[in-house]
């Protein structure tokens, strides 16, 4: 589930993740016990693992950190092996018009997008905040104006 007024994606057991979610608060939230590091290549941090959004609907996750401090989240819905993808990225855009209304989802926090990856087929939703890395920042469209 993902609150647009505060820029958060919204996991079971009252995980929020957001900008404000650093290495300290992924230590001591209940995600210790399902993620995994990946990589580190400083300034970023790759964790990936499964976790439940706040709706009941279990993912897959991978969050990126940089400098220690959320920046992007990709996540996808959790299917046995050998399901068509295409049919993965329908269902994610359905979920986010059930959840957000129609897009795009551009927001001054960050942006959410639903993609189908060109090179290996792999639908995955994305959430990325704004002003927590350049590199991030610098892939996001411009921030919407009042």
């Amino acid at each position: 589930m993902i609150d647009v007024r505060e820029g958060r994606l919204l996991l079971a057991d009252g995980v929020a993740l957001g900008p404000h979610f650093n290495a300290a608060a992924l230590r001591t939230s209940p995600l210790r016990f399902t993620l995994q590091p990946l990589s580190a290549s400083p300034p970023f941090h790759t964790f990936v693992g499964t976790a439940t959004l706040a709706d009941g609907v279990p993912v897959g996750l991978t969050l990126v950190f940089s400098d220690l401090v959320l920046a992007h989240v990709s996540l996808r819905f959790a299917y046995d092996g050998g399901v068509d993808e295409r049919l993965v990225h329908a269902q994610h855009v359905q979920w986010l018009e059930r959840a957000l209304g129609p897009g795009p989802y551009n927001y001054a926090w960050g942006a959410v997008e639903a993609t189908l990856h060109p090179r290996d087929a792999e639908a995955s939703l994305s959430v990325t905040w704004r002003g927590v890395s350049a590199l991030y920042d610098g892939a996001l469209p411009p921030a919407p104006t009042a």
